[in-house]
């Protein structure tokens, strides 16, 4: 039995074998097991022939992508250097072109015939006077005849220090002299100077001497016992209204003001008016000519009925009908009223500004 069964062909011995191990179970506790050989391992067999990294592979893939930002970086470089360098280039040949123009070709090409007839220099003063820009006060001007003819307006600081401390702001000219410079400054000549001359010195003599200034009175109580309100009432409130058109704009206000409050600004309130509603420097003028012009009809009128501006009780009628009621009852004022004390702005079309011609 034993000789026919080693005599068995090869076959059969490879398929006993097969079968042999395929009813055989492999040990768990073998180390010698493949990954093949456990329950969770993939049974696909190409597995063993992934290649193996190690940490030195995984290096050098770093060092290339290193390398290859580092190339990327340089070629970016050199292209912008390039560009630069084109830009560079472009520059120094015009700045090279603009100096042939004004030193080598300057007299077949002027300014005027590159720029226009408007222009005495290549488009600024700077390039054409050497130095920088400066502020030119009216005294600094040149003159069409050379230097000036009338003497400057020039004050000592004890009579400036003087008006400054004064009520009223203004600035004490000569007649004369501020007429001489109204006609040099408007360029006119024999003979027609003289007459305009002799205008506007009468006109400046006639509005100085028809100006009144408000007196403001500073004296003290009789009885410090007894309230303000019982001997003495300065409040002089005056309504002022506005209707000023300049150009295509109509301004249109009322309000009230105290002219015996030597606080009160014309000047100062009309900024801020001004700045308020957004209007131009020309407006701001015309308001504060207005509260003037005001204020200074009803201070002449107390001149004329002999006021003595102490804090006493206005005597004439007429004049306490033309002022506002004094003391207030209530410092707010009524809602139906709100309307007429607020400022309105109209513009006008082109028909509208031929009717108010």
């Amino acid at each position: 039995m034993a000789t026919q069964q080693d005599a068995g062909t090869p076959a059969s011995r490879a398929s006993g074998s097969v079968a042999v191990a395929s009813t055989s179970k492999p040990d768990p506790s073998s180390s010698s097991s493949t990954p093949n050989e456990k329950a969770d391992a993939p049974a696909d067999s190409s597995n063993s022939s992934l290649p193996f990294r190690d940490k030195a592979a995984y290096e050098r893939i770093l060092i290339d992508k290193a390398i290859s930002r580092d190339h990327i970086n340089a070629a970016a470089l050199i292209e912008t250097h390039t560009k630069q360098n084109k830009h560079n280039n472009a520059a120094f040949s015009k700045i090279q072109e603009y100096k042939q123009v004004r030193n080598e070709y300057r007299p077949w090409f002027p300014p005027s015939k590159l720029y226009g007839e408007g222009y005495s220099g290549y488009g600024n003063g700077r390039t054409e006077i050497g130095a920088g820009s400066r502020l030119l006060y009216p005294p600094q001007k040149p003159r069409p005849g050379g230097k000036r003819q009338t003497p400057p307006l020039k004050w000592k600081r004890k009579d400036m220090k003087q008006q400054a401390e004064q009520h009223e702001e203004l600035v004490p000219f000569p007649p004369e002299l501020f007429a001489m410079q109204f006609i040099e400054d408007m360029e006119l000549k024999p003979p027609v100077a003289q007459p305009v001359y002799d205008e506007v010195l009468k006109q400046l003599h006639e509005q100085l001497n028809d100006f009144y200034p408000f007196v403001f009175s500073d004296e003290d109580a009789l009885d410090p016992e007894l309230p303000y309100s019982a001997w003495k009432n300065d409040e002089m409130r005056i309504l002022v209204k506005l209707n000023i058109t300049i150009g295509q704009h109509t301004l249109v206000d009322q309000f009230e003001w105290e002219i015996n409050n030597p606080l009160n600004s014309p000047e100062e309130f009309a900024i801020s008016m001004s700045k308020d509603l957004a209007l131009s420097g020309e407006f701001t003028t015309a308001i504060a000519h207005c509260i003037r012009e005001q204020t200074q009809l009803f201070t002449r009128s107390l001149y004329i009925i002999g006021h003595p501006f102490d804090g006493r009780p206005i005597e004439d009628p007429d004049l306490v009908a033309a002022f506002l009621p004094s003391p207030l009852s209530n410092v707010f004022r009524p809602q139906q009223q709100a309307k007429d004390y607020s400022p309105y702005l109209y513009e006008l079309n082109e028909v509208g500004q031929r009717s108010r011609i």
